[in-house]
């Protein structure tokens, strides 16, 4: 069976299974099924084999080996694919955990969530409105922000005692399924409440960190918080959706990609652009009058008029308040008159301003931030 998954042709190999279960797991996958001349001049199709237990044996590494065929195995076979295709789309596509709704003006609106939160749910009770783009994993093209759809089967709790999830094809559930590029309208942060559905602005130091938190290899991208800002800052955001109720966001949400986009309220300073950039911090006694200081390297990094936002490798870091005036005052090695200076200049004066620059500066050379020189 040919799929278009994540932008990649895979060959997903059922011919060993029970023909009831290969049915089963066919008709789950059907909306990203592609023939062969839908994909030429396509590089070959990568292909996972889907094994019964008694052909664990030969299995390669990418491969799913089934432990049991008494019981629905869909779910356990989308999540194989997805990790799989993750790891295979890792520096070319920013990947967030999040539902991918198709609103009624064409564009995708992204629901970042923690799993639990209920993004499958988000995209079951909407299908009479929203064209379904993906429940689990949002894929989204550095650049241009097109939404490269992954209409996977919907992953849903059952009924039964063991509260295992099965997965439905999205037709089973009544969807229609996207699956050509889109274009991304808007991302929102949902958090479950006890009432209400409300849309909430947020800055974007105080959303950066928790969405970080909800993507896959992020670290990998060329330029990884440029991208997740500018994705965010679509449709006026960041935004933070407040919801009790699913059903009751419709409203919300459609709407959501025609709202005024804002000015830009970010600049990007890029890093080394390294994924494998640590923070190492150094033991930092009392400051001399003649030491001066300089940035370590980073990843990635955007400023925003209060903070700054890094990224060290897989680690992100938001500086506000002197923090933040110190990593831009540093740029080039600088001494601790220029830096008490700027710290003055930005946030005002104050009788201790001296001394309370001076721990500010030694918790960052503490903290790995900025070095000695």
């Amino acid at each position: 069976m040919l799929l278009t998954l994540m932008g990649q042709t895979v060959d997903l190999d059922l011919s060993q299974l029970p023909l009831p279960v290969a049915q089963r797991l066919e008709d789950a996958w059907l909306p990203c099924a592609t023939t062969a001349s839908d994909r030429d001049p396509a590089p070959a199709p990568f292909s996972v084999t889907v094994l019964p237990p008694s052909a664990a044996a030969s299995a390669r590494p990418h491969d799913l080996v089934l432990h049991t065929l008494e019981r629905d195995v869909t779910y356990y076979v989308s999540q194989h694919l997805t990790r799989w295709l993750i790891s295979k789309a890792a520096g070319d596509y920013l990947m967030l955990h999040a539902a991918g709704l198709r609103a009624p003006d064409g564009r995708v609106v992204g629901v970042i969530a923690p799993s639990g939160t209920g993004k499958t749910t988000f995209c079951s009770v909407l299908g009479n409105r929203f064209g379904y783009v993906t429940d689990e994993t949002l894929v989204i093209t550095p650049g241009t922000l097109d939404v490269i759809p992954y209409p996977k089967p919907l992953s849903v709790v059952g009924p039964e005692a063991r509260r295992t999830k099965v997965d439905h094809s999205p037709s089973a559930l009544g969807l229609e399924a996207v699956t050509s590029p889109t274009p991304l309208g808007a991302l929102v942060l949902a958090e479950r409440v006890r009432s209400g559905n409300t849309l909430v602005p947020m800055r974007l130091e105080e959303i950066m960190e928790p969405v970080i938190a909800q993507t896959s290899s992020l670290f990998a991208l060329p330029s990884p918080l440029l991208t997740l800002a500018q994705a965010l800052t679509l449709a006026g955001g960041p935004w933070r959706l407040n919801f009790s109720s699913q059903e009751e966001c419709a409203s919300l949400l459609a709407g959501l990609p025609a709202c005024e986009a804002a000015p830009a309220s970010f600049t990007h300073v890029p890093g080394a652009g390294d994924a494998h950039t640590a923070l190492s911090g150094q033991d930092c006694g009392p400051l001399a009058e003649g030491d001066r200081f300089v940035r370590t390297t980073w990843t990635d990094a955007v400023v925003t008029e209060d903070a700054v936002v890094l990224l060290y490798g897989r680690l992100p870091v938001t500086l506000g308040g002197a923090g933040a005036v110190i990593w831009l005052a540093c740029q080039e090695p600088t001494g601790m008159e220029v830096i008490h200076r700027a710290v003055v200049e930005r946030l005002g004066g104050h009788p201790r301003a001296r001394l309370l620059v001076e721990e500010a500066l030694i918790s960052l050379i503490v903290g790995g931030v900025i070095r000695l020189c």
